[in-house]
This record gives structure tokens, sequence and C-alpha cells, in this order.
């Protein structure tokens, strides 16, 4: 099963033949391009909204939508900042793929999408025959509004940085792909293609007329706008005084920040690519999330522990991609801050996996309140204890929304994705000391909101009391929570 995936574009960035062909070759169902646009398929949520303000309404509709996963290309420049922030969240919340489209060469998008406005020809069969009347001088083009197409240059540069620090709020780690990456080169479009597929899962082998989709998708989608530009009156000027507010706009997708090989994340700071791992004894997991490409900070309070960790991560210590830090992880108080110290000590983490041989899972949860939201990890996982209730209520109020019970032991753990949907796939099995996978690499299908998840905890909980009272191992479970936005 590959991901589902949204396209978070601007207007003439070659967004519809792109999503197209990554449509034909997912098994996800297909829906209309700019779906929530006023009068297409879902433009009734925008109308909802815009009459309402509803955020009940939207975020149920929404998340009804986003269920069936469809595939969406969505223009976020035409959309209502409430639209967009609930489809980020509704999208993250359910194991969306975010992937952000946008093109170098602004001033081109901004002048084709002055001309697609002037002409009516919004795609390559259309412009042929528009364009012909033109060449022709029979059909005249009028001047470009020079101050609206400033004054959208300046609104689409605050509507990338909105998007670039919504997503980073949403604890995503969306892919930017450039309309010239994909367009300017057919070979390095076609590994741009080809490597967005594989962070998908989707198997392009298997369709039949791969070539060929890609072949149309990267060659023939182009209206050439450029060759009728010089029959605009006033060109020159427009292109000019674009260029000049367009040098002004401080703020680019962050292209320094590579979270993948195809393209750059798409947050203004840096990505998240720590895990720390509470209670890391005898370090199996640490092994893991080190294969898989995160650093760690491993957690530990027993000196000996401590000494064979650092020996057997010597190489990762010295390097830095692993820390083996003193902890208490006593339930002391009953409001243990070691974890909201390693996390204002080594920054916000990815993922957090609290274990603690002596019982202070809730101590250790009690102490991350006063980590600021904007630092708690996207996703956390706590061993299940006789506090499992008190604990759900904490994780509930740090703002998790989506919850996985995952009993341990091998033979119970899921497979790990292959490709992998959180960092690289690491070829290892999974031990009796090892938890299993985390965050975007447990079922997509499985997450369960609060209620639900009490409901299985509450039975799972009764259960085990009824197979220690006959003297059997019930085993043990971790619980898994996912950040969402509220």
């Amino acid at each position: 099963m590959s991901d589902p995936f949204i396209i978070w574009t601007m207007r003439r960035t070659g967004g519809t033949s792109f999503g197209s062909l990554l449509t034909t070759l997912s098994e996800h169902p297909a829906i209309e391009h700019e779906p929530l646009n006023t009068g297409r398929v879902l433009g009734w949520i925008t109308e909802h909204w815009e009459a309402h303000q509803d955020p009940t309404h939207l975020n149920n509709a929404l998340g009804h939508v986003l269920d069936q996963k469809p595939l969406i290309k969505h223009c976020y420049e035409l959309a209502p900042d409430a639209i967009n922030r609930a489809l980020i969240a509704a999208a993250t919340a359910r194991g969306y793929r975010h992937i952000v489209l946008d093109r170098r060469a602004e001033v081109d998008r901004i002048l084709s999408l002055e001309l697609a406005k002037e002409t009516g020809a919004w795609g390559p069969e259309e412009a042929r025959e528009i364009y012909a009347e033109i060449e022709a001088g029979q059909r005249q083009l009028s001047p470009i509004d020079i101050h609206k197409g400033v004054a959208h240059i300046r609104f689409c540069a605050k509507q990338r940085r909105w998007l670039a620090t919504e997503l980073d709020q949403a604890r995503t780690e969306p892919v930017l792909i450039y309309f010239e990456e994909l367009y300017d080169d057919f070979d390095a479009g076609r590994a741009a293609v080809e490597n967005l597929l594989r962070i998908l899962g989707i198997n392009a082998a298997g369709h039949a007329d791969f070539e060929g989709l890609l072949s149309r998708a990267l060659t023939q989608s182009s209206q050439k706008s450029r060759s009728i530009a010089q029959a605009v009156p006033n060109i020159d000027a427009a292109r000019a005084a674009l260029a000049e507010a367009h040098g002004r706009m401080t703020y680019r997708f962050d292209a320094a920040v590579r979270s993948t090989p195809l393209g750059a994340a798409v947050t203004p700071g840096s990505a998240r690519r720590t895990i720390i791992d509470v209670q890391a004894d005898p370090g199996d997991d640490v092994a893991y999330f080190l294969a898989k490409g995160f650093d760690v900070i491993a957690l530990e309070e027993d000196p000996a522990t401590m000494q064979a960790l650092d020996t057997r991560f010597r190489a990762e210590v010295a390097s830095g991609r692993a820390r083996i830090v003193s902890a208490d992880l006593s339930a002391g108080d009953g409001n243990n801050a070691t974890v909201a110290e390693a996390i204002a000590s080594f920054g916000a983490p990815y993922y957090v996996k609290i274990e603690s041989l002596t019982g202070a899972e809730h101590s250790l949860l009690t102490g991350m309140t006063s980590v600021p939201r904007p630092d708690l990890p996207p996703f956390l996982s706590v061993q299940v204890n006789e506090d499992w209730s008190a604990n759900l209520d904490l994780l509930v109020g740090f703002g998790y929304g989506a919850f996985q019970l995952i009993r341990q032991g091998p033979k119970y753990l899921p497979p790990q994705p292959n490709p992998a949907r959180e960092g690289t796939f690491a070829a290892m099995e999974f031990t009796a000391t090892m938890s299993g996978p985390f965050g975007r690499d447990l079922p997509d299908t499985d997450w369960a909101d609060a209620d639900r998840i009490r409901v299985t905890l509450r039975a799972v909980q009764a259960e085990k009391k009824t197979l220690r009272a006959a003297g059997q191992n019930p085993g043990w479970h971790d619980l898994h929570a996912q950040m969402t936005l509220v």
C-alpha cells in the first residue's frame, strides 16, 4: 500500500500534469483537481465555511472525505487560510504525504498566469488554437495590470511562508519539488518522478504504460506561453516590475535542508531527525533508529549499561549521531522532568520512546508538561502500565489525537514497510528486546482516536488481569501517539 498524498501548489506550476501522472500510478482514488474550489466536487466545504465559519463542520467534513484517502492537488493560494490549515491537520492525521510543488522562475509563473487570464487558455489544447490566432494578428492582447501583478507576487510570497510555518507546526516532513526539476530536462524529470514514487511506495514498474504516461506528462503539457509574450504591449515593463518586487521577497522555500534525495524539507527550520530513547538498554532499538538514519539520544541511569552502550556505539558517539546521557528515570515525586530537560538540551525530537523498569512512565510524561507544544515530538510511544488512563489523558492534553496499541514481542510487531515511510529501510529482524516500527511506519489504517483507544485499552488491561490471576504471562503493550492540530 502506497502513501496517499496532497500536492500543495500554485497556479502555473505544472501541477495538473504532474498530479495526473502520480494519481494514475497510485492505487488510491482520484478526485477532481483543486476539489475545494467553489463550484468543484468539494466546493461545498469551502462555501459552508465562508457562510458559517464553523470549525467543527469544517474539520468533520474534511475528515470524512480524507478517510477515503483521495489524492489531492490543491492550489493553496486560492483557499482561505482556515481551509488550508484544516486540510493540513486532517491529512497529517491520516498518514498523507505532503508534496510542495513550486516554480523557481516566479516572474515567469506570474506572467503565464496573467496570460492565461487574458486569453482563457489554461491548457495546451486551448492554447494551440488561441495562440495561433494571436500569432496571426487575429486577436489583440491587453496590457498587463502591473499593480495587480506586483500585489499578487507579494501575496504568494506571504503564502509560501505561511504554508512552511503551518507544515512545520504540524510536524510533517514535506517534500519540495520545483517545476524546473520536472520539465526543463527529461532525464532529470524522470529521476525526480522515480525518486518520489519510491518515497510514496508506488510501484511504477507494475503499470503497463508507465513510459508513455511519463513522456506525456513531462514533454507534452507545456503551453509555451513565452511564444506570445511579446504580443503583450507592456510585457517588458511588467517583467521588470515583477522582477523588482520578487527580488525584495526575502523568503524562499528552504533548499538547504534536504529531507529526501528528491528535494528539500519546506520548513523554515531544520528538519527533525532526532529520537529520544528512554531506558535504551540493551541498545537494539538504538541500533534500529540509527540504521534508519535518525540521530539518537539514549537516556539511561545505570552506569554499567551506559558504558556498554557507549562501547557498542563508539563510532556513532564519536560522530555525534548518538549520545548516551545519564538520566534519572525513577518515579520520584510524580513529576520527573528528565525528558523535558533532554528536549531543552538537544532540541525538538521527532519521536520519543518512553519505557521504565521502575514504572516511571507517568512521572516522565507529567514532567513533559513544561515542554512548549511546538517542541513536542510528532510521534511518541509509552509502555502501558497501571497508569494507562492518566497517561492517555496527558497525551490528549498535549495535543496527541491519534493512537495505536502495539503488542510487544517479535511475533506481534507489525512488519516494517519497504520502502520505509520513516527514514530509510533497515534490514533488521525485530527481536524480543526491540519495540518495532514507529510513526508513519505503523499501519496507517490502525490509528484510532482517544475514545476508541480508551475502550481498547480497558479491554486489554482487563484481559491481562485475568491472565495474571490464572498464573499466565499476559505480555505487554506500547501505546503510540501521533500529534494532531486542534
